[in-house]
């Protein structure tokens, strides 16, 4: 059963105890799913609502609230795409409590009890309302049709503290999105069920949410850290090829790029501790990022040049010698 039919099942359950609420809701119906008329015969109310379960409830409504039996009359209608039930109250003559009642209900207002308006929400669910799977999305709405109808029920959950949002499709809908407005509508209409069913499968997708953001922040290191190996072989291949060999580097920048080689995708914190003595991460980083400019700063031989091994062995030594001086030597004045 659909999700949104499962919640409008557990309403149907039980009717509200106060007579006040009871009238909030046969008010709600009056105003988003009945069409008043007034006939030779009288005055009459018809009602049209999409479950056979809320036209039993109109009618124990109205036993509840008046204390008679009114005249129902029922009909099945096909339409193309869903069923209604056809509910008409009336005609009566005037003066009946019926007629009385349908007079008060083409009048009334906005329910001022907290309370009227919940039953005031629930009501107006049950007849115009639908809720998407939560699996899918946070969405309720209410479609209703008439503009007065919409601004009423707007005014109705904001004093019950949500941000209603309306469109102006068939006549105009209200609707709620997002987890902790649909939350507490659903508390406020006394679906504990459904509410419960909400929680659980957002706590599912929160989880899933988590676990894909650390898998995609893990993929995303990792490749990051591959890449920057690459680059940091291919630049330590492009100065063994250069100065004939890793030997004529200083001493801790040999040791570094032969480590890089042996393991191409380890680690800084990786390729240090394989290190005699061991050394830290930005220890690493910064020698490969010394070897890294070496690469790039050397160019091919030029006309008049010294011996290639030999001037590479001496810039690259002069400029290994003032990076690894201490701050404030006169190397790096």
């Amino acid at each position: 059963m659909p999700f949104s039919a499962e919640t409008k099942e557990e309403l149907l359950r039980e009717l509200p105890a106060r007579s006040c609420c009871q009238a909030a809701e046969l008010a709600a119906l009056a105003a988003v799913a009945g069409r008043r008329q007034v006939t030779p015969e009288g005055v009459q109310f018809t009602f049209e609502l999409p479950q056979a379960s809320t036209a039993r409830r109109l009618f124990h409504l109205w036993k509840q609230v008046d204390g008679v039996r009114p005249w129902l009359q029922v009909r099945f209608l096909r339409r193309p795409g869903h069923r209604t039930y056809a509910v008409r109250v009336g005609p009566v003559p005037p003066g009946h409590p019926v007629a009385r009642r349908l007079e008060a209900l083409a009048a009334e207002g906005l329910p001022w009890r907290r309370c009227c308006r919940r039953a005031y929400v629930r009501a107006a669910f049950l007849a115009r309302g639908s809720l998407v799977q939560p699996a899918k999305t946070y969405h309720i709405e209410w479609d209703l049709g008439k503009p007065v109808a919409c601004e009423a029920l707007i005014d109705c959950l904001r004093s019950l503290g949500l941000a209603p949002r309306q469109v102006s499709r068939r006549g105009g809908a209200v609707y709620l999105k997002g987890a902790e407005q649909v939350l507490t509508v659903l508390q406020l209409m006394g679906a504990r069920r459904a509410l419960l069913q909400l929680e659980n499968v957002r706590i599912v997708k929160e989880m899933r949410s988590d676990a894909n953001r650390l898998v995609n922040a893990e993929t995303a290191n990792l490749d990051k850290t591959v890449r920057a190996a690459l680059d940091q072989i291919e630049a330590i291949r492009r100065l063994e090829a250069r100065l004939g060999g890793l030997e004529h580097l200083p001493p801790g920048l040999a040791e570094v790029a032969r480590a890089r080689l042996r393991q191409p995708y380890s680690s800084l914190a990786e390729l240090g501790a394989t290190l005699r003595p061991p050394m830290t991460k930005s220890g690493v980083r910064h020698r490969l990022n010394r070897l890294m400019a070496l690469a790039a700063g050397r160019s091919a031989r030029e006309p008049g040049s010294a011996d290639p091994p030999a001037q590479a062995r001496a810039v690259d030594e002069a400029a290994a010698s003032a990076a690894d001086a201490p701050a404030g030597s006169p190397e790096e004045c």
